[in-house]
C-alpha cells in the first residue's frame, strides 16, 4: 500500500523446497538472493513485454556467489542466448570464469589493474 506517499508493499520470499528460508520480505535475502532475483526480475520483466532480439546487460551479477551457482547461471545465459532471446550478452565482471565461458567472445578491459585475465582482450576496441 501506498503510507504517506511511501510504497509499504511487503513482497515475501519462499522457497518451495525449503520452507526454512521463508524471509517477509524481499530486501531480507542475502546478496546472492538479491542478485538472482534481480536478474529474473529483469528477465521475467521482458518475457512478460515480449522484449527479445535485444543485448542482454549483466553487471557483476553473481559477486557473492560460490563458485557452482556461477557456473549455473553462465550456464543459464549461454542457454537463454542459444534460445534466441538475446542476441549479445554485456556482462560486466572481475572474475576469470566469466571471461572464459564463452571461448568466442569478444573481452574488452577497461581497467586491468582490478580484474582476473588470461587470454587475448581489446582486440575489438580502442580504448583512449
Amino acid at each position: 500500500g501506498i503510507d504517506q506517499g511511501e510504497l509499504t508493499y511487503r513482497f515475501p520470499v519462499v522457497f518451495p523446497d525449503e520452507e526454512e528460508y521463508r524471509t517477509a520480505d524481499v530486501s531480507e535475502t542475502s546478496s546472492a538472493q538479491s542478485d538472482i532475483l534481480d536478474f529474473v526480475f529483469k528477465l521475467t520483466l521482458l518475457i512478460y513485454l515480449q522484449i527479445e532480439n535485444l543485448p542482454l546487460y549483466i553487471d557483476e551479477l553473481g559477486r557473492s556467489f560460490d563458485p557452482v551457482h556461477r557456473q549455473r547461471v553462465l550456464q543459464f545465459v549461454t542457454d537463454y542466448v542459444e534460445m534466441g532471446k538475446a542476441p549479445q550478452v554485456f556482462w560486466i565482471s572481475h572474475y576469470l570464469s566469466n571471461s572464459t565461458a564463452w571461448p568466442n567472445a569478444e573481452v574488452c578491459v577497461v581497467h586491468s589493474g582490478n580484474v582476473e585475465i588470461s587470454r587475448v582482450y581489446n582486440q575489438h576496441v580502442r580504448i583512449k
